[in-house]
């Protein structure tokens, strides 16, 4: 569990528990995600957990080496060249 901040050391605004959408990228794939973690509600600065970091990091790993199987596809990508 995080430590609990009350003031952001970026800009010293208050610092609020809410919920977050994470886009993790690799190998040409992409992945969302949920996470609650701890963010200023002056600059949006994001302060992560340990083990919400971990998760992140192995996230990315499995999608630049294409472990997909346990993923939801719920949609498509698509790239527009102008």
């Amino acid at each position: 569990m995080m430590e609990a901040i009350e003031q952001c050391p970026v800009c010293g605004g208050t610092v609020e528990r809410k919920s977050v959408t994470e886009v993790v990228c690799g190998g040409g794939n992409t992945v969302t995600l949920t996470l609650e973690t701890l963010v200023c509600q002056v600059c949006s600065e994001r302060f992560y957990n340990l083990s919400d970091v971990r998760k992140l990091e192995e996230l990315k790993l499995k999608l630049e080496r294409n472990e997909t199987e346990d993923f939801q596809v719920v949609g498509q990508v698509f790239k527009v060249v102008l």
